[in-house]
């Protein structure tokens, strides 16, 4: 599966930014680096221009928080699901 190709220049900075933040010691905690990838590149097209290095580590700290919750909500979802049918 190929990637979209990304054409705005704001956007690759913000890719590049997310990765060097993953790069120097930024923990996933499982989340895929698109989840950071995206989550800078959309504060950077809100805010109209590229995030300061503090805003980054910021963004993607919430942005793996947002995801590690999700992640955790529907595995209680489905393990209460399972609950239900016994």
């Amino acid at each position: 599966m190929n990637a979209p190709r990304i054409t705005s220049p704001r956007v690759l900075r913000a890719h590049r930014a997310a990765r060097r933040w993953v790069e120097s010691g930024g923990d996933l905690r499982g989340a895929p680096v698109t989840c950071v990838e995206d989550a800078i590149a959309d504060a950077a097209d809100f805010m109209l221009r590229d995030l300061d290095l503090a805003e980054v580590d910021k963004q993607c700290t919430s942005a793996v928080a947002a995801f590690v919750h999700d992640r955790e909500q529907s595995e209680a979802s489905e393990a209460m699901a399972g609950g239900a049918r016994r």
